[in-house]
Protein backbone atom coordinates (compact mmCIF):
# COMPACT_ATOMS: atom_id res chain seq x y z
CA UNK A 1 0.00 0.00 0.00
CA UNK A 2 2.96 2.54 0.80
CA UNK A 3 4.77 1.67 -2.42
CA UNK A 4 1.65 2.01 -4.31
CA UNK A 5 0.95 5.55 -2.81
CA UNK A 6 4.25 6.69 -3.07
CA UNK A 7 4.15 5.36 -7.12
CA UNK A 8 1.01 7.75 -7.05
CA UNK A 9 2.24 11.07 -5.65
CA UNK A 10 5.33 10.78 -7.09
CA UNK A 11 3.71 10.64 -10.54
CA UNK A 12 1.53 13.22 -9.83
CA UNK A 13 4.16 15.60 -9.04
CA UNK A 14 6.78 14.44 -11.93
CA UNK A 15 4.86 13.03 -14.79
CA UNK A 16 1.28 15.72 -14.33
CA UNK A 17 2.59 18.71 -12.09
CA UNK A 18 6.44 19.23 -13.18
CA UNK A 19 5.70 19.32 -17.17
CA UNK A 20 2.54 21.70 -16.97
CA UNK A 21 4.47 24.12 -14.73
CA UNK A 22 7.08 24.32 -17.28
CA UNK A 23 5.00 24.11 -20.21
CA UNK A 24 3.27 27.23 -18.88
CA UNK A 25 6.40 29.39 -17.84
CA UNK A 26 7.75 28.69 -21.04
CA UNK A 27 4.97 29.24 -23.54
CA UNK A 28 2.37 31.72 -21.99
CA UNK A 29 5.33 34.34 -20.97
CA UNK A 30 4.63 36.23 -23.87
CA UNK A 31 1.25 35.42 -24.48
CA UNK A 32 -0.62 36.92 -21.73
CA UNK A 33 1.67 39.62 -20.21
CA UNK A 34 -0.78 41.95 -19.12
CA UNK A 35 -2.94 39.25 -17.15
CA UNK A 36 -2.21 39.51 -13.55
CA UNK A 37 -2.88 36.98 -10.58
CA UNK A 38 -2.39 37.57 -7.02
CA UNK A 39 -0.24 40.69 -8.34
CA UNK A 40 2.24 38.81 -10.17
CA UNK A 41 2.23 37.65 -14.06
CA UNK A 42 -0.62 34.93 -14.32
CA UNK A 43 1.91 32.48 -15.77
CA UNK A 44 4.39 32.95 -13.02
CA UNK A 45 1.58 32.09 -10.28
CA UNK A 46 0.64 28.98 -12.01
CA UNK A 47 4.22 28.14 -12.35
CA UNK A 48 5.16 28.63 -8.85
CA UNK A 49 2.27 26.60 -7.49
CA UNK A 50 2.62 24.01 -10.28
CA UNK A 51 6.27 23.37 -8.69
CA UNK A 52 5.52 24.04 -5.18
CA UNK A 53 2.50 21.61 -5.09
CA UNK A 54 5.26 19.10 -6.77
CA UNK A 55 7.34 19.54 -4.10
CA UNK A 56 5.13 18.68 -1.31
CA UNK A 57 3.83 15.55 -3.03
CA UNK A 58 7.23 14.46 -3.46
CA UNK A 59 7.63 14.96 0.08
CA UNK A 60 4.90 13.53 0.94
CA UNK A 61 5.68 10.33 -1.03
CA UNK A 62 8.97 10.07 0.95
CA UNK A 63 7.10 10.16 3.94
CA UNK A 64 3.90 8.05 3.25
CA UNK A 65 6.56 5.33 2.27
CA UNK A 66 8.57 5.60 5.10
CA UNK A 67 5.49 5.73 6.99
CA UNK A 68 3.98 2.35 5.60
CA UNK A 69 7.02 0.47 5.36
CA UNK A 70 6.92 -3.64 7.00
CA UNK A 71 10.05 -4.35 6.75
CA UNK A 72 13.57 -2.54 7.38
CA UNK A 73 15.17 -1.12 4.71
CA UNK A 74 17.25 -3.78 2.66
CA UNK A 75 20.98 -1.95 2.02
CA UNK A 76 21.41 -5.00 -0.15
CA UNK A 77 19.16 -4.41 -2.61
CA UNK A 78 21.07 -2.43 -5.12
CA UNK A 79 17.64 -1.23 -7.83
CA UNK A 80 16.16 0.36 -4.12
CA UNK A 81 19.19 1.66 -2.96
CA UNK A 82 20.28 3.48 -6.18
CA UNK A 83 16.40 4.59 -6.77
CA UNK A 84 16.10 6.03 -3.31
CA UNK A 85 19.63 7.46 -3.55
CA UNK A 86 18.72 9.52 -6.62
CA UNK A 87 15.55 10.47 -5.61
CA UNK A 88 16.98 12.24 -2.71
CA UNK A 89 19.65 13.72 -4.89
CA UNK A 90 17.03 14.87 -7.49
CA UNK A 91 14.71 16.23 -4.10
CA UNK A 92 17.88 18.07 -2.96
CA UNK A 93 18.23 19.78 -6.52
CA UNK A 94 14.43 20.53 -6.37
CA UNK A 95 14.70 22.42 -3.29
CA UNK A 96 18.04 24.60 -4.68
CA UNK A 97 16.21 24.79 -8.05
CA UNK A 98 13.48 26.59 -6.16
CA UNK A 99 15.14 28.93 -4.10
CA UNK A 100 17.44 29.85 -7.24
CA UNK A 101 14.01 30.61 -8.94
CA UNK A 102 12.43 32.43 -5.60
CA UNK A 103 14.54 35.00 -4.99
CA UNK A 104 15.17 37.65 -7.74
CA UNK A 105 18.81 39.41 -8.22
CA UNK A 106 18.73 43.23 -9.19
CA UNK A 107 22.00 43.53 -11.74
CA UNK A 108 21.38 42.00 -15.58
CA UNK A 109 24.58 40.17 -15.25
CA UNK A 110 23.88 38.43 -11.78
CA UNK A 111 20.35 37.51 -13.53
CA UNK A 112 21.42 36.08 -16.36
CA UNK A 113 23.61 34.03 -13.94
CA UNK A 114 20.70 33.14 -12.31
CA UNK A 115 18.47 32.29 -15.25
CA UNK A 116 20.97 29.79 -16.20
CA UNK A 117 21.07 28.50 -12.95
CA UNK A 118 17.46 28.01 -12.95
CA UNK A 119 17.29 26.59 -16.53
CA UNK A 120 20.17 24.29 -15.38
CA UNK A 121 18.84 22.69 -12.26
CA UNK A 122 15.83 22.42 -13.66
CA UNK A 123 16.43 20.19 -17.02
CA UNK A 124 19.22 17.93 -14.85
CA UNK A 125 16.59 17.45 -11.84
CA UNK A 126 13.92 16.30 -14.68
CA UNK A 127 16.49 14.65 -16.41
CA UNK A 128 17.17 12.37 -13.32
CA UNK A 129 13.43 12.28 -12.67
CA UNK A 130 12.46 10.95 -15.98
CA UNK A 131 14.84 7.87 -15.25
CA UNK A 132 11.87 6.48 -13.27
CA UNK A 133 9.06 7.29 -15.32
CA UNK A 134 8.86 4.40 -17.52
CA UNK A 135 9.73 2.35 -13.83
CA UNK A 136 6.11 4.02 -13.04
CA UNK A 137 4.45 3.57 -15.91
CA UNK A 138 5.47 -0.60 -15.71
CA UNK A 139 4.45 -0.38 -12.05
CA UNK A 140 0.85 1.84 -12.39
CA UNK A 141 0.12 -0.64 -15.37
CA UNK A 142 1.45 -4.12 -14.37
CA UNK A 143 -0.20 -3.84 -10.84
Amino acid sequence: MGRMSHVVQMSIAWICLVPFGIFVSRFFKETFSTVFFLQEFWWYSIHVLCMFTALVFSVGGIFVLEQMRDDPFNWRDIPVVAHSVVGIVTLGIFVIHCCVGFFRLKTIRSRLVQIMLHWLFGNFEYLLASQFSSTVICTLFCL
